[in-house]
């Protein structure tokens, strides 16, 4: 079933890297990545996946399944856009300035790292979308 090699990969993937970057548990990041690599093999020749991207597990996701055609993914008409969507796109330039004062501000992300040094283990961390967090909590 392509959903169920999807999803492995997927949290897979997620799994190890929480293995080797939080809990620094290297042994056992090595073997699931090693696993889902022997699977990645697999799945690449497979028929269903023939002609597709294999370069990553991440480029098989199911937005070819619902947009065979589309160049970009994904895509939705903006008729079908939720309406923090529309919100979102028409206040760009405010979040872009803000974004870019933050970046100004700590380019190497030292103040976010010392600030997560003293909140809880759900704080992102510098290299992820920290600075598009809207909710933390």
């Amino acid at each position: 079933c392509p959903w169920r090699w999807r999803n492995l990969f997927l949290i897979g993937s997620e799994l190890g890297h929480h293995l080797a970057v939080k809990l620094r548990d290297f042994p056992r990041a090595l073997n699931l990545f090693r696993r889902l690599s022997a699977n990645w093999e697999q799945v690449r020749r497979s028929p269903y996946f023939a002609g597709q991207d294999t370069r990553s597990p991440v480029l098989l996701n199911q937005n070819r399944d619902f947009f065979p055609r589309a160049l970009h993914w994904p895509i939705w008409p903006r008729s079908a856009w939720p309406s923090f969507g529309h919100f979102l796109e028409a206040h760009y330039t405010t979040f872009k300035e803000s974004l870019q004062g933050l970046l100004a501000a700590d380019p190497s992300g030292e103040l976010f790292r010392l600030a997560s040094i003293h909140q809880s283990e759900m704080t992102p961390r510098h290299d992820d979308w920290s600075r598009m967090n809207l909710v933390n909590s």
